[in-house]
């Protein structure tokens, strides 16, 4: 990750094609993109709302998380794979990003 170059620290041309799992292969940004979304749109979904509440929670993930995930993922969904989706506003999420045993922690401190 870092700045878009074209050049490496050496001068010599950046090659972006890469091959990917599968025999399927693509150059640069928009080849990744393009992969992602024919070959792994559910996995990477599923990582980035786990990552992201993992965060928001400042705590790893415990199975009681799922429903909110699946809430996300769904939210997700519903809004086209934009970050708009997830808004407040658009519709009201369960317990959104407050899982059960983060509530009890609070409530005890």
């Amino acid at each position: 990750m870092g700045e878009l170059r074209s050049l490496d620290l050496g001068g010599r041309p950046v090659d972006t094609r890469a091959s990917f799992p599968g025999g399927g292969e693509g150059t640069g940004i928009e080849g990744l993109r393009a992969y992602l979304d024919a070959s792994r749109r559910g996995e990477f979904v599923e990582n980035l709302c786990r990552k992201l509440l993992a965060y928001a929670l400042g705590r790893s993930l415990l199975p009681t998380d799922d429903e909110t995930i699946d809430a996300m993922r769904a939210r997700l969904d519903a809004g086209g794979h934009r970050f708009g989706g997830w808004s407040r506003r658009s519709s009201p999420a369960p317990s959104s990003f407050t899982s059960e045993p983060t509530a009890s922690r609070r409530r005890s401190e």
